[in-house]
């Protein structure tokens, strides 16, 4: 006797969705029959798409049942999965969203595993638990339905070597390929293609989930793996899931590597847990991973964030004894540091050895000491860093001046400001409102309102739009000069 159960499934949006909601199931109620065909199938999944969330892009899985009995002991089952789109009206990623098959219901035997182009997208499947398969078939993955020719094999093979791929949909077919491949290529091959899929940049979540596909079809993790587990979990900002990573690595008797360690303080320092990322870089040079340049500057950039530039400053010492050399990075993040916690003095000095060791610095080193000094009004002292960084082809940018001009400026130095503007437009940079605003504020404070009011002109012709500041200084300039009627119109 043969016999035909249809069973239809939503399945689950697990990257597009935020992390509360929840997808909207509409199954399609069971047809037995023996005689349906694809094409009706397909028709009546989506003559039923209106019933799907509207902000979401659901997925129908049809499950094809064909049983034969042919005794009380024996039998043959034999399971078909085909999808159709449900089209919705706002899709967040479009075809380079990722579908997830979740709780196949009634699952049998034997179940093909497949990887499906529907309009650009990759379906993978999968069930959930291994008890939905029977004891007998539990590890088998069949790879029927994904068979190559010869010259498409070396094809993917190339690909795989090159790690290179244009979207995200020819990387998840690379993988699903792979995945079927007898016998299964190696954990290193796998760990390249997820490497070439964080560079994207975006689809993190699905590396997760892939790795997941990995050791489901008995693929051991190596060191490279899960630290690109940790990076991506660092990504979502799940430190805790890239912590319960580093604790497997433990586990596993593997050495949790420099990179491991510093993508974790990263982000600990990210989120402002800077005693855990301590903790944790004590923990490293304890187990005997001597910290690089990248990890000493991150935890010097993080001590810096909470104001104990003299322990930043203490570690760039203990960096140097241990051998590692910081770099321009290094020394921008402490000068920066120093700057902000008004230790100009001490960031000169940071400045002069860091050039004596021959390192050159960049244009975020000078802005920032240019802007220390300034705060302390010695703007001639900020005008010589001006010009030595001009000296060595280290291009000022608006900041550079902007910060200048403002502390000339307060000074009372109108003129000498006026010539740095003169100096800003002949090497090409348009003032910007701040520029503007500045010079007014001198003028004001020379009471001369009728300069500052022909600037507040200038920038409106030049197309730049003055904001609040701009006009509170000029109402205050003709206030001051008892013009109230004019301060008045604006």
């Amino acid at each position: 006797q043969l016999w035909t159960g249809l069973y239809v499934l939503a399945v689950d949006l697990m990257f597009l969705l935020p992390r509360n909601a929840s997808v909207l199931e509409a199954p399609i109620p069971a047809v037995h029959t023996a005689h349906f065909s694809f094409p009706k199938l397909v028709h009546a999944l989506r003559e039923r798409r209106s019933c799907f969330h509207k902000s979401s892009f659901s997925i129908s899985v049809v499950l094809e049942r064909d049983y034969e009995e042919k005794d009380k002991h024996r039998g043959r089952s034999m399971v078909v999965m085909m999808a159709a789109a449900a089209e919705a009206a706002a899709v967040r990623r479009g075809s380079e969203a990722i579908f997830i098959g979740s709780q196949i219901q009634r699952c049998l035997a034997t179940t093909l595993y497949s990887a499906m182009k529907i309009k650009g997208m990759i379906l993978l499947l999968s069930p959930t638990t291994s008890s939905l398969l029977s004891s007998n078939h539990s590890n088998s993955i069949s790879s029927s339905t994904c068979s190559r020719s010869s010259s498409s094999r070396h094809k993917h093979k190339k690909d795989d070597a090159s790690s290179s791929f244009r979207n995200i949909d020819d990387a998840l077919a690379s993988f699903n390929h792979m995945l079927h491949t007898k016998p299964l290529p190696c954990t290193s091959q796998f760990t390249k293609l997820l490497s070439a899929i964080v560079k994207m940049g975006q689809y993190y979540d699905a590396v997760i989930y892939l790795s997941k596909q990995m050791e489901l079809a008995g693929l051991s993790p190596n060191i490279y793996t899960l630290s690109i587990l940790i990076n991506c979990f660092s990504h979502l900002q799940r430190v805790d899931l890239g912590f319960s990573v580093l604790a497997k690595i433990i586990k596993l008797g593997l050495q949790p590597s420099i990179v491991t360690f510093t993508t974790l303080i990263n982000w600990l320092c990210k989120v402002g847990k800077f005693a855990q990322a301590m903790e944790l870089f004590d923990d490293m040079v304890a187990r005997g991973c001597q910290p690089d340049v990248y990890t000493y500057t991150t935890i010097i950039n993080g001590l810096c964030k909470i104001g104990q530039t003299a322990a930043a400053a203490e570690l760039l010492k203990k960096m140097e004894e241990a051998g590692c050399h910081p770099n321009v990075v290094t020394y921008s993040t402490i000068i920066d540091g120093l700057r902000k916690d008004r230790r100009v003095n001490e960031a000169l000095d940071i400045f002069s050895y860091m050039k004596a060791k021959g390192i050159s610095p960049d244009i975020f080193i000078y802005n920032s000491l240019i802007q220390g000094l300034c705060n302390f009004s010695q703007w001639k002292e900020a005008s010589a860093l001006l010009n030595e960084m001009m000296s060595l082809n280290i291009m000022p940018d608006i900041v550079t001046f902007n910060v200048l001009v403002d502390t000339i400026c307060k000074d009372g130095k109108v003129s000498e400001a006026q010539g740095m503007l003169k100096t800003m437009t002949e090497m090409g940079m348009e003032p910007d409102v701040v520029t503007y605003s500045s010079l007014m504020y001198g003028y004001s404070l020379q009471s001369e309102v009728f300069e500052a009011r022909k600037l507040f002109d200038a920038m409106k012709t030049r197309g730049c739009k003055p904001d609040v500041f701009s006009y509170n200084i000029l109402i205050n300039g003709y206030c001051k000069a008892k013009r109230i009627d004019e301060a008045s119109s604006f």
